[in-house]
């Protein structure tokens, strides 16, 4: 009767362990490409997430306005692009091999992505157009 108390003890304190509030997610910027008049920032984050049966890989690139525009748009990133990087390629090659971003002109910002799936896309915000391209 005592083993079986310990065992379910034992079992109890291991599930309580595994549960948690939300997985553990990973960020790192590395990549950033300001616009030509300095009025946008775009940034590109390598996202790892890790829990139980819930591990992802994903590459964000987010638009911050930076000087008035920041104020104006209250200084938060806002999401344009999601990619997903094929199986194949989730750890062995560096995120900047996925991505590359270019500003065309001030309002206009190139972003190029191989082996990889595009899950989220926007075309134009706050009057930047967002050009993207599967190569």
């Amino acid at each position: 009767m005592i083993a079986v108390r310990a065992l379910v003890v034992i079992l109890g304190a291991l599930l309580a362990g595994c549960a948690s509030d939300g997985d553990a997610v990973e960020d790192k910027v590395f990549q950033q490409a300001l616009s030509p008049d300095g009025a946008w920032l775009a940034q590109a984050v390598d996202e790892h997430q890790f829990g139980p049966g819930n591990a992802a890989h994903s590459i964000l690139v987010t638009l911050k306005g930076t000087g008035r525009k920041a104020v104006f748009y209250d200084n938060k990133p806002e999401q344009i692009l999601e990619l997903e990087p094929n199986p194949k390629e989730l750890y062995p090659g560096h995120p900047t091999n996925h991505l590359s971003m270019v500003w065309q002109s001030p309002t206009q910002l190139l972003l190029r992505y191989h082996d990889a799936t595009a899950d989220f896309v926007v075309a134009q915000i706050a009057g930047v157009d967002i050009i993207t391209k599967a190569v």
